[in-house]
């Protein structure tokens, strides 16, 4: 969402450590996408993570994504960290995932090579 969540931040770090175990510095909102809020936040060891916030269930992606990583090897899959119980926020779900620093495709100029592939 391009909006920033009317939620007190504390309310995400407290759900984030007692759902995933995770011990958050700082969470700053990013304002990408349309479907869920995102969140980049800094753990305790410095390790950046990408937090999602939104109104679907993705319990199940978690599933799917350590699966296809976890037991097919399929490297490329970035996976979700599972949590220990379904993590909600006021009718909201948390989704996280290890922070890659880049550049989305809105920010990069592609050639008319890349765009035909895509």
């Amino acid at each position: 969402m391009k909006h920033k969540l009317d939620i007190d931040s504390n309310a995400i770090i407290s759900a984030i450590k007692g759902d995933f175990g995770i011990s958050l510095q700082s969470l700053e909102f990013l304002p990408l996408g349309e479907g869920a809020w995102c969140y980049r936040a800094t753990d305790d060891n410095q390790k950046l993570w990408f937090i999602k916030l939104g109104p679907q269930d993705t319990s199940n992606i978690a599933r799917v994504t350590s699966f296809l990583y976890d037991d097919l090897k399929l490297y490329f899959v970035l996976k979700a960290i599972p949590a220990k119980k379904i993590s909600k926020i006021n009718e909201n779900y948390l989704t996280i995932y290890p922070f890659i620093k880049g550049k989305t495709l809105n920010y990069v100029d592609l050639s008319n090579t890349h765009k035909e592939k895509i």
